[in-house]
């Protein structure tokens, strides 16, 4: 696939591969072994992007894989343990889910930093492709940032165990409903953040466990205008409307990805905000077995990307008019 307007589309999934693939390792709830389908996915669309195909041996060295010029920005140190992940990440991907013997990867720290290598080639693609205005829109700087090692855990160890929110504050509005399709009457909370992770325990205690959705509203103040980047993580569906206007769509139900029980997905865009006042609205639905949610954003290349800030949030009250839920 060489065609040079398939690119931009090409790049656009190897991100999200990478993100997918850095979120998993640096999570010590699944780890390498849930990041390797994502790794084998990037390391295809890498070699269809440098080298304009995937060869014919799946097992070719490095190489026959990269050009040059991107295999020289992986260091030497770790050509060897990249190498093996990867065959045994294919290996595994080609035997399925109940592969055996057990599926052996490098340990989280290790992996992660193939995985920054991995988006420095990114990089490089994406500038050669569009120079610093597709690289910026991209953000591949931002997504290198965006999983972080074990040792120096941040706010992006995005499906980390953590307690249950309090109900009474926070600048989001919460509506759980008892169905998959917004149906029944719902459950109305207030919540500080949209980092949830459910497991196999019901939102509320009138909703069940499975087989229900839920609608996060709240209003988003940009003092001046910016490119903002989002990311959702969910099991099962999530979608975020900005102004009513769909921008991330993670909502198709899937296939277990890690587990038998999980069902992760995760999608994110980059969306350029006037100064003023943004209503934001996320919609989830959970089928059964785990749940989680996570809305994560940056507001620059520099920062990491984490939960949006309180303050840059306005609760739009427990009742607001769907046409204007930011108005007044």
């Amino acid at each position: 696939m060489s065609d040079a307007t398939s690119k931009p589309a090409l790049l656009e999934r190897a991100t999200a591969e990478l993100h997918a693939a850095r979120t998993l390792a640096a999570d010590p709830l699944a780890g390498p072994r849930c990041a390797a389908p994502h790794l084998w996915q990037l390391w295809q669309l890498l070699a269809v992007l440098s080298r304009g195909e995937v060869p014919t041996e799946l097992d070719a060295p490095a190489t026959d894989w990269l050009s040059p010029t991107h295999l020289a920005l992986i260091p030497e140190a770790l050509h060897a343990s990249l190498g093996a992940d990867l065959q045994a990440a294919r290996a595994h991907a080609q035997a399925g889910v109940d592969a055996s013997p057990e599926l052996q990867l490098s340990r989280p720290r290790t992996l992660l930093a193939q995985l920054r290598a991995l988006s420095r080639v990114l990089d490089a693609i994406a500038a050669e492709l569009g120079g610093a205005e597709l690289a910026g829109r991209l953000r591949l700087r931002w997504l290198a940032r965006a999983a972080v090692g074990l040792a120096g855990a941040t706010a992006l160890l995005l499906v980390a165990w953590r307690p249950w929110q309090a109900e009474d504050i926070g600048p989001w509005r919460a509506a759980y409903y008892p169905s998959k399709i917004f149906e029944g009457r719902p459950d109305i909370r207030r919540v500080r953040d949209l980092a949830f992770d459910w497991i196999d325990q019901p939102p509320t205690e009138s909703i069940p466990s499975d087989f229900y959705s839920a609608r996060f509203d709240t209003c988003l103040v940009i003092d001046e205008a910016t490119e903002v980047s989002l990311m959702l993580v969910s099991d099962n569906g999530s979608r975020l409307f900005i102004d009513g206007e769909e921008r991330i769509d993670n909502w198709a139900p899937r296939r277990p990805t890690v587990t038998p029980r999980s069902r992760i997905g995760v999608a994110g865009a980059t969306v350029p905000l006037e100064a003023g006042v943004h209503h934001l609205r996320v919609e989830y639905f959970e089928d059964r077995d785990a749940a989680q949610l996570h809305l994560t954003a940056s507001f620059d290349e520099e920062t990491p990307p984490a939960p949006i800030p309180a303050e840059r949030l306005i609760f739009p009250g427990l009742e607001f008019d769907e046409d204007d839920p930011c108005g007044g």
